[in-house]
């Protein structure tokens, strides 16, 4: 059996943000525990669909604006599959992020990489 090398556009790194997320009808609470320049985890026990679009305002740790940016469901991981260190919640991948959120996030993920990798 072959292992699953997963394959990712954008790099993640770990961020721990509060988030309130509104759809067309629904309101979400969670906490994010990655972010990338394509989008975001949220983990919480009370997922939105697949495919659901959705609205929040975003603020990065150490930053002082807040950006409303816009992102859809992308996957789902429910309660019932979850585990220790494995959430339930959702990947949101962003759609027509500004672009001053844009370039604050990816700011945001090279500061964060480079805390990472930095050497001793």
């Amino acid at each position: 059996m072959s292992a699953k090398i997963e394959q990712r556009a954008h790099e993640r790194v770990p961020v721990s943000i509060e988030v309130t997320l509104e759809s067309e009808h629904n309101f979400y609470t969670g906490l994010t525990s990655d972010i990338s320049e394509g989008g975001l985890f949220v983990a919480t026990h009370v997922a939105p669909a697949l495919g659901e679009k959705l609205e929040l305002d975003l603020v990065l740790p150490g930053g002082a604006a807040t950006f409303r940016v816009r992102g859809v469901v992308r996957w789902v991981r429910e309660l019932r599959v979850a585990c220790d260190g494995v959430p339930p919640g959702f990947g949101m991948q962003w759609v027509a992020l500004p672009k001053e959120a844009a370039d604050s996030i990816q700011r945001f993920v090279v500061e964060r990489d480079s805390i990472f990798f930095e050497a001793a």
